[in-house]
């Protein structure tokens, strides 16, 4: 069973812009950690890991009116902080799918 690397930061870019409410960066990081320890677990169907990863992005689609009710948006930074934590995740565990095919449900 393989770890997930530790050091990584996940999310680094929203957490370091006050645009984004820590709280709410902290409820999709919660999503990514819940889908590492998914693919920990050795799972590698790949039908499986991608409606695993189309709830991941329906969650984060749902988050949208909670943002905006904060000042603030997904919006570029967020999805390029989103998708590059998604990307090393995917690569960390050697799945093959592309990061656009992983949020293929995305609506940000």
């Amino acid at each position: 069973m393989d770890k997930f690397d530790d050091r990584y930061i996940l999310l680094q870019t929203m957490y370091e812009d006050s645009y984004f409410p820590h709280y709410l960066v902290d409820k999709i990081k919660w999503q990514l950690i819940r889908f590492i320890e998914f693919l920990e677990t050795d799972e590698r169907d790949v039908q499986i890991l991608q409606e695993k990863l189309d709830e991941f992005t329906l969650f984060v689609n749902s988050m949208q009116q909670e943002f905006a009710e904060q000042d603030s948006e997904i919006e570029t930074v967020a999805r390029e902080s989103i998708m590059t934590s998604l990307d090393y995740i995917l690569h960390w565990f050697k799945i093959n799918i592309p990061v656009e095919t992983a949020v293929r449900e995305r609506e940000w």
